[in-house]
């Protein structure tokens, strides 16, 4: 096995079992996001209910909104609090010293993360598909269920790469937690997770279509329900790849800067 997946297994382990000790954590993080969207999609429904010429029918918000659940677990990572959290703490001085480059570890930390709490949101899913199974519209094309699991792997790189680059700020803000409140305000209205696109104004849309926030949770939701496209489906990928090399591009000299800066001040 090469060196780099026998590192990466081990921290993978290490998170595993860090993670069965906050079982809580887990559970909290279901419940949290089941709750917020179930609640969401009441809202929604009786706005389509009460409004005339609503783009989404019934079955298509209940549809949108059940399905955003497990896409927006399955793009979600930790990366901007990891960095933020071991550069405030002082543990990042441990990456000067390790034989493994900091982002392989964040990825092994973040699928650690991943898998546990996915293991718990499944059975959970089920049991809300069941009791929504008449209202559910799902396509049954292969080529749809194809294109969107793609698109998912999509959003999970995009925001990988995303929140690694704005993690970088933390070795030089003092307080990152008004910049993360921003962003997260920026994510929740233009991901896709609280206002579908296709509600949205023309001038909003054509500013959230180009914005990395829709591969988060909007892009994949868009292919299922069939909203997305021919031409518009190729341009959507083309511009989720943009943003994964912007980012990767990005990255790498701010990181080295924040590295110096970091040694710079002894911390």
């Amino acid at each position: 096995m090469p060196r780099f997946f026998r590192k990466f297994i081990a921290v993978y382990k290490a998170w595993w079992q860090e993670e069965l000790e906050y079982r809580v954590a887990s559970i909290t993080w279901v419940v949290n996001g089941l709750v917020g969207t179930l609640f969401i999609m009441v809202l929604w429904l009786v706005t389509a209910k009460n409004s005339t010429g609503f783009p989404m029918s019934a079955p298509q918000i209940v549809t949108y909104f059940l399905l955003s659940v497990p896409v927006s677990r399955l793009t979600q990572v930790w990366s901007w609090d990891n960095m933020e959290e071991k550069v405030r703490g002082g543990e990042f001085t441990n990456f000067l010293l390790k034989p493994f480059a900091y982002l392989n570890f964040d990825l092994a930390e973040n699928f650690a993360r991943q898998s546990i709490r996915l293991l718990t949101l499944l059975p959970v899913m089920v049991v809300v598909f069941l009791f929504f199974r008449s209202e559910i519209r799902l396509t049954e094309n292969p080529a749809v269920w194809f294109l969107f699991f793609l698109a998912v792997l999509l959003g999970l790189i995009t925001r990988f790469w995303y929140e690694n680059v704005l993690g970088v700020t933390t070795f030089w803000l003092l307080d990152v937690y008004g910049v993360s409140g921003l962003f997260g305000a920026l994510s929740g209205i233009f991901s896709g997770s609280i206002i579908p696109f296709s509600v949205l104004p023309p001038q909003l849309l054509a500013l959230a279509r180009v914005l990395p926030f829709r591969f988060f949770v909007s892009f994949p939701l868009e292919i299922a329900l069939g909203q997305v496209e021919g031409i518009s489906l190729f341009y959507g990928f083309v511009a989720g790849f943009a943003w994964i090399l912007f980012f990767a591009i990005v990255f790498k000299p701010f990181f080295r800067r924040g590295i110096k800066k970091y040694e710079a001040v002894g911390v």
